[in-house]
């Protein structure tokens, strides 16, 4: 379970990342959360980057997911002063490093990222 307007902690990555290794080839995953937004988007844009980081831009992942989400921007920071810009900043520092996760490790493997957050010294 991840709290509105915040970035998922690392355990519940990690339970992402085993969830996506043990999708069938060719399943579909589904995402959804309350409003359908900002936790919705999020996992997309890591489900799409453990897919395909090796060959496809962290911007590129970004905005595709950004039109089919209608305009939700996982790296857009809110404004100054709105009680929720700590927090998309800090999402938006995930993102980032999952998305240097996910190239190191497509589809989640080797490590998980726990383990790359170790090693790479994060």
């Amino acid at each position: 379970t991840v709290t509105d307007h915040t970035r998922p902690l690392d355990d519940e990555v990690d339970r992402f990342v085993l969830a996506v290794r043990a999708l069938p080839a060719g399943a579909w995953a589904h995402f959804h959360c309350e409003a359908g937004l900002g936790r919705t988007t999020t996992f997309v844009v890591l489900y799409d980057m453990l897919r395909n980081a090796n060959r496809v831009s962290l911007e590129d992942i970004v905005r595709r997911q950004k039109i089919l989400s209608h305009g939700y921007d996982v790296l857009q920071p809110d404004e100054p002063g709105n009680w929720k810009a700590p927090y998309a900043a800090e999402r938006a520092a995930f993102v980032r490093a999952f998305y240097e996760y996910a190239r190191a490790n497509p589809n989640g493997r080797p490590q998980l990222w726990s383990e790359w957050l170790k090693s790479a010294g994060q």
